[in-house]
């Protein structure tokens, strides 16, 4: 993949999660993928694999439609 590539992939992904679409965002990001949320907050924690961070970003979601 090239960094051209790259860039528009995570614009993509991007896009989906400013519009709440975190299942289209997932098909954009590697099954691998690792995401560090520093700090004592309740969602804070090492998440390993995109449905692991996928459960953080719709706990967020359901937060903030509260």
């Amino acid at each position: 993949m090239t960094a051209e590539e790259t860039i528009q992939r995570v614009r993509e992904a991007m896009a989906a999660l400013s519009q709440g679409d975190i299942d289209a965002a997932g098909t954009l990001v590697h099954p691998e993928y690792t995401y560090t949320v520093r700090g004592r907050a309740s969602i804070s924690g090492v998440y390993h694999g995109w449905e692991a961070m996928a459960g953080v970003l719709r706990r967020i979601l359901d937060i903030d439609a509260v």
